[in-house]
């Protein structure tokens, strides 16, 4: 089924490399807005649909999947993945321990799909934290009880134009349900998508259906949100293959020197600016008005993982990639 959610990044008539950011957004998940407990945002059933949520248990054998589209003459290069998890009555601190993620070329029920990128026995989980959203009844939207975490994974994917799914089932703690995943929601809309659930006891791929009550619409497929990190190459591509940048050291203790290397930069004539982003695209941190190629860079706050950065110079995108903080 195609989808109506499709890249969230802007691209200009003259196209060119964006830096990294949510490239891909599957679908909506909240539907009423700031109506929950202490002002949060709802994920609530509605216009009769009642699943709350879709087993992702890896420990007991569950993956579940969604299909995306890279479009024509775009490559997509994906850093991160961003998916979406609860268990019942966890409280607000994540209970998500684990997460499994691959990418393949066509449905996974189909024999001949090919895995392109990730695997289904690697923890790449990076981060995991509540969204500030929690999932409700159509009718109960005060409930704590099921509060939503935006759980992100590090993955490195280059995919050119074509038709993908992506395949995915985190860990959580034994003392409580699920992990459960909240489909698409959109008020209005019961069919969203069509996901798919793996069940290794029935060793066989099921829609994700949810069968609503009696005199709503019936067998309304289902679609899974998440998100993609990382950046979309159309056309030409601006992202300056003659910049190198270190640093030092990396992993990152406390401070680290940043060495931007180029022949045909000139920084105090035309400054950069240093971003740098976590794995689920949220910037964390900006320096502005860099006049030298060498700058030191202070982690601050930041936690211990893996982060995202990018140089840019006016509009131009100089370099993107990755670092550690120990």
């Amino acid at each position: 089924m195609k989808k109506l959610y499709t890249l969230l990044t802007f691209i200009s008539a003259v196209a060119f490399a964006n830096a990294q950011t949510v490239i891909y957004d599957n679908g909506p998940l909240v539907n009423s807005p700031g109506a929950g407990t202490g002002g949060a945002d709802v994920s609530n059933t509605h216009d009769g649909l009642i699943n709350y949520g879709f087993n992702q248990n890896y420990a007991a054998g569950f993956f579940v999947a969604d299909d995306f589209t890279v479009p024509a003459g775009e490559t997509w290069n994906i850093d991160s993945i961003v998916i979406y998890a609860y268990q019942t009555n966890s409280g607000n601190t994540s209970s998500i321990t684990e997460m499994y993620a691959y990418i393949v070329d066509k449905s996974p029920d189909d024999p001949s799909a090919a895995v392109v990128a990730g695997d289904s026995v690697s923890n790449i989980i990076s981060d995991s934290q509540w969204s500030g959203i929690y999932r409700t009844g159509e009718t109960t939207l005060s409930s704590t009880a099921r509060p939503i975490m935006r759980t992100s994974g590090s993955v490195s994917a280059t995919l050119s134009s074509g038709d993908y799914w992506l395949v995915w089932a985190v860990s959580g703690s034994a003392s409580f349900s699920g992990p459960w995943n909240p489909p698409i929601t959109q008020a209005g809309i019961t069919i969203t998508g069509n996901a798919k659930q793996w069940y290794a006891t029935n060793a066989a791929w099921a829609d994700i259906v949810d069968t609503a009550q009696a005199g709503a619409q019936d067998d309304a497929t289902q679609g899974f949100p998440f998100l993609f990190v990382g950046n979309v190459v159309t056309g030409i591509n601006n992202n300056s293959p003659n910049v190198s940048v270190n640093f030092f050291p990396n992993p990152v203790e406390t401070t680290s020197e940043v060495y931007i290397y180029s022949p045909e930069l000139n920084l105090k004539q035309s400054p950069a600016t240093f971003i740098v982003s976590d794995l689920t695209g949220r910037e964390v941190m900006r320096i502005n008005q860099i006049t030298d190629s060498h700058f030191t860079f202070n982690r601050g706050s930041m936690s211990q993982g893996v982060y995202l950065y990018k140089i840019l110079q006016g509009d131009k995108n100089l370099k993107t990639g990755k670092f550690n903080i120990n």
